[in-house]
């Protein structure tokens, strides 16, 4: 399942004054509170084979279930649920956020994304490449991010 977000009222309104980086941080928040919420909500323990992806927006709720992760409603913790169940994009080819939703969720647990037509410049090879060297990934990490892990979730590999 994809878990995409929409732009939540009235926060893309107070923020849409700000620009681009103000109405992706109203999506952005949504996006976290919808994984936060599948993540401590039982979700995965009543459908133990869910397996979403959300999109990189989605990292401020990825980084407080982590940094929050011994103190999750989960007995194993929010990292050891989300690394079977979550699979993150990498819409902004940042390489610091690249390299904290590695160390997170795991490299098999990171798809490359564009988030095309939304927020794109483009094809994404190089721009891509650049960021997984940037954020220190191996070789075999790099061809997991970049089609291993998405062939993988979607049965083709």
């Amino acid at each position: 399942m994809f878990v995409h977000p929409v732009n939540p009222q009235p926060l893309t309104g107070q923020m849409a004054p700000y620009g681009t980086v103000a109405t992706l941080f109203a999506r952005g928040t949504v996006n976290s509170a919808a994984l936060i919420a599948l993540v401590e909500g039982g979700v995965f323990t009543e459908l133990p084979d869910l397996r979403v992806v959300v999109t990189e927006l989605a990292f401020g709720g990825l980084a407080m279930a982590a940094a929050f992760s011994p103190r999750s409603r989960l007995p194993g913790g929010a990292v050891e649920t989300m690394r079977r169940h979550v699979f993150i994009d990498t819409m902004c080819f940042n390489p610091a956020l690249l390299r904290a939703a590695v160390d997170i969720l795991g490299p098999a647990n990171v798809v490359a994304g564009s988030d095309f037509p939304i927020v794109s410049d483009g094809r994404i090879r190089t721009t891509l490449t650049q960021a997984m060297d940037g954020a220190g990934l191996t070789a075999a990490e790099q061809q997991a991010v970049a089609s291993g892990n998405c062939l993988k979730l979607l049965g083709l590999s």
